[in-house]
């Protein structure tokens, strides 16, 4: 799984633009409630320390030594995934019932 860090930026961008929006809003007409002012506004942030960074790339390259995968045919797989090798109905198809063989859906 890959996050897209720009994506995750411009949502948070997007939730801070809202918060700001909001805490200068007036109050509606009609005496309602006023709208809070100075509202704050969390962000949860993940930071992945170069240790750590170390420790996934040690324990990936172990999990596909076990497996027999090679750095090699890790390189090969991943370049054909993204030629675009695997984008059709009938890869799909194959992978989709080679998982319900497996049991693993």
């Amino acid at each position: 799984m890959r996050i897209n860090r720009s994506s995750i930026e411009a949502q948070q961008a997007e939730l801070v633009n809202r918060a700001r929006e909001a805490a200068v809003r007036p109050a509606p007409a009609g005496g309602g409630p006023a709208q809070p002012v100075g509202a704050v506004l969390k962000v949860d942030r993940v930071e992945i320390s170069d240790a750590g960074r170390a420790l996934s790339a040690k324990n990936s390259s172990d999990a596909n030594a076990s497996r027999g995968m090679s750095a090699e045919r890790l390189a090969e797989l991943r370049q054909r995934v993204m030629s675009g090798a695997y984008n059709s109905l009938e890869v799909v198809d194959q992978v989709a019932r080679r998982m319900l063989d497996a049991g693993d859906v």
